[in-house]
C-alpha cells in the first residue's frame, strides 16, 4: 500500500508528468479509428517519454477510467488488461498484488512499444516475417 497521499500525488504529477505543457485534448480523441489513432499515438509518445507513466497507467486503471490516453493506455489497451486479470489471474484489478499489475502493464506496455517501432507486436514465424 503507497503511502503518498492524494495531494501529494497531484504535486508529483503537476512538477513531472510529461503532459503538463501539453494540450489535454490530446489525450482525449473522439472514437478509436481513423484520425483518432493518430491522435492516439501522438498522445502515447508524450507518455512513453514520461517519468510517471506507470503510475498513471495503474491510476486509471484503478479508477476504471473509461475515457482518454492514460500512461499510455488507451481505452481498448485498458479493456485488454482487465481482460487479462480477470481471465489470467482471476481477479479485478483493484484486487491484484503490485507485482501482478507490474507484470500486465510491463507486457502490455512492450507491445505497444515494438508497435510504434512499426515492429509486429508480436513474434512472427519466419515464413511470415520476410
Amino acid at each position: 500500500m503507497s503511502s503518498i497521499t492524494t495531494a501529494n500525488k497531484q504535486d508529483l504529477f503537476r512538477r513531472f508528468a510529461a503532459c503538463r505543457d501539453e494540450d489535454p485534448e490530446l489525450f482525449f480523441p473522439i472514437g478509436t479509428t481513423g484520425p483518432a489513432l493518430l491522435q492516439i499515438e501522438e498522445a502515447r509518445s508524450v507518455c512513453f517519454s514520461c517519468p510517471l507513466m506507470n503510475r498513471c497507467a495503474d491510476d486509471a486503471m484503478t479508477r476504471s477510467e473509461s475515457d482518454g490516453v492514460w500512461g499510455g493506455l488507451s481505452e481498448d489497451d485498458r479493456t485488454w488488461l482487465r481482460r487479462r486479470a480477470r481471465d489470467e489471474l482471476g481477479a479485478r484489478w483493484a484486487e491484484l498484488t503490485r507485482t501482478e499489475r507490474d507484470t500486465l502493464l510491463a507486457r502490455l506496455t512492450r507491445r505497444l512499444r515494438l508497435a510504434e517501432r512499426g515492429r509486429p507486436a508480436v513474434r512472427l514465424p519466419a515464413a511470415l516475417a520476410a
